[in-house]
């Protein structure tokens, strides 16, 4: 009977699952920051079954823009974001940076997502946000076209202030001229900018490339993978099924010893 009980409880903690398949961080327990805008979406009188959003973060600490591929920098984005006492803990991170030149795939914005039009996401995408709350684009490719918010706020919710940010793009995502990472010389942005110049800080010499060693050590801009937030309604069914489970396996083991 309890062998029984327990398929049952273990399938329908599947089903909870199964809409989830592709790729996004389950959000179930609360452990990733969660901007107040999502939360009172879900505390409203007719909360949807389930939110999804993206953050954005601005590494707390430099490093160069040498490297010529996006592992380097994601891992780099990633290891910032694990660090003790990040809110972003435990998900696959992107760099935005671009590093290939033009129609490579390498660039920036080769790896955006609509998320937004998604058939998988629909209405439940509800954004892209800081890590202060700040609402910042409809969704990753937005981040490219749209002008929202400061985008200066690291892994810790502090904001970094003006600090410059490799990125070897342009505001659009595409390869900052021959400027993209892993060159000599790369592009930069300008973090407290709520405009284009947030990717791609302009020359202050007319006709000029505002470019410089890639030696040099600046900050990264890293986009977290899409969040899932389920409604709390189906937050506590799931606790409730893992906790009777518990139960059931914790009483077998005392009759079989």
């Amino acid at each position: 009977m309890n062998r029984i009980f327990l398929a049952g409880i273990g399938l329908a903690i599947l089903g909870l699952a199964s809409s989830r398949a592709h790729a996004e961080y389950d959000n179930r327990n609360g452990s990733v920051y969660i901007p107040q805008a999502i939360k009172d979406i879900l505390k409203g009188p007719k909360p949807p079954k389930e939110l999804r959003y993206r953050l954005l973060i601005l590494t707390e600490t430099p490093r160069n823009g040498t490297a010529g591929n996006f592992a380097t920098y994601d891992g780099f984005v990633k290891g910032e974001a694990d660090e003790t006492g990040s809110l972003v803990k435990g998900m696959t991170w992107n760099a935005i940076v671009s590093v290939g030149g033009s129609g490579s795939g390498l660039e920036a914005i080769s790896r955006a997502v609509d998320d937004s039009a998604s058939p998988v996401y629909g209405s439940t995408f509800q954004g892209v946000y800081g890590t202060d709350g700040s609402y910042l684009a409809t969704d990753y490719r937005g981040l490219f076209n749209e002008t929202n918010g400061v985008r200066n706020y690291n892994q810790f919710g502090h904001a970094e202030g003006a600090v410059l940010v490799w990125s070897g793009s342009y505001d659009n995502g595409t390869a900052y001229s021959t400027y993209y990472l892993g060159q000599s010389h790369g592009g930069f942005g300008f973090s407290p900018s709520t405009y284009t110049t947030w990717l791609r800080q302009p020359s202050p010499v007319p006709g000029q490339p505002n470019a410089l060693s890639t030696s040099i050590s600046m900050r990264f801009y890293g986009i977290s993978d899409v969040i899932l937030v389920p409604e709390p309604a189906s937050i506590a069914m799931w606790l409730g099924f893992a906790g009777v489970a518990g139960v059931c396996f914790w009483r077998r083991r005392r009759r079989a010893s």
